[in-house]
């Protein structure tokens, strides 16, 4: 029977080699990428701005070879235009042209400073994580914008096209520009601050005005990761 003994030791080597293989992240490239976004109000600039953490790696998974593990930490950008109004960038971002998805937050300085063609590995963002600049972003790489009518509210939310800021807040006001910058600074945190209803969400799921059906409009992980 010391053949059963040794062939089941081996077994277990081997899952757990398959398991170290899936479940290693290492090496991971981290960078991190300040998005701010200035807003014009009567000829004076409000922005904000939120410093998103970006750490990628790559797993090894049977059948599959190697793909990319992205982890995200941070959250969205909240502008305050004053009498109780506002704009918050989002941690999401529209479809792209051709049936693409939607950028990730991971892919955002990379398709910034780092675009096509070239393969979608490791290679790039280990680029990155030494990389320093700042570019203005627009199209597909432009994070989808909102309003909350009542900050401590998530019921009312309305989405903003960037061009047509007047359409909801009238001729005085239009968004200058929406930036992204590759930067060292710590990640951002403290958005409950400006939105108090993050740290209970569940409070709306039995809201009268929409018993026990409640959905967001705006998911938790797009405002903060």
């Amino acid at each position: 029977m010391r053949w059963l003994s040794v062939a089941g030791t081996t077994i277990f080597l081997i899952a757990g080699a398959m398991l170290a293989l899936r479940y290693n992240d290492d090496p991971a490239y981290t960078h991190r990428y300040r998005l701010a976004v200035e807003v014009a109000v009567d000829g004076e600039i409000r922005q904000g701005s939120s410093v998103i953490e970006v750490a990628v790696g790559e797993d090894s998974i049977p059948g599959r070879g190697r793909i990319l593990t992205p982890k995200v930490r941070g959250e969205a950008v909240f502008v305050d235009l004053g009498e109780g109004r506002n704009v918050v960038a989002l941690l999401s971002f529209p479809p792209r042209s051709g049936g693409l998805p939607p950028i990730e937050p991971y892919m955002l300085a990379r398709a910034a400073f780092d675009p096509p063609p070239h393969t979608n590995g490791i290679e790039s963002y280990q680029k990155l994580a030494t990389m320093r600049g700042r570019t203005d972003l627009a199209g597909a790489l432009m994070p989808r914008l909102v309003k909350f009518a009542d900050t401590a509210d998530p019921m009312v939310v309305h989405e903003i096209e960037a061009g047509k800021l007047q359409a909801h807040f009238g001729e005085r006001i239009r968004l200058e520009r929406v930036s992204i910058e590759l930067t060292s600074d710590e990640p951002t945190s403290g958005i409950e601050r400006r939105l108090p209803w993050i740290a209970h969400p569940e409070r709306y799921r039995t809201d009268p005005r929409n018993p026990a059906t409640w959905k967001p409009k705006v998911r938790l992980d797009e405002l903060k990761r």
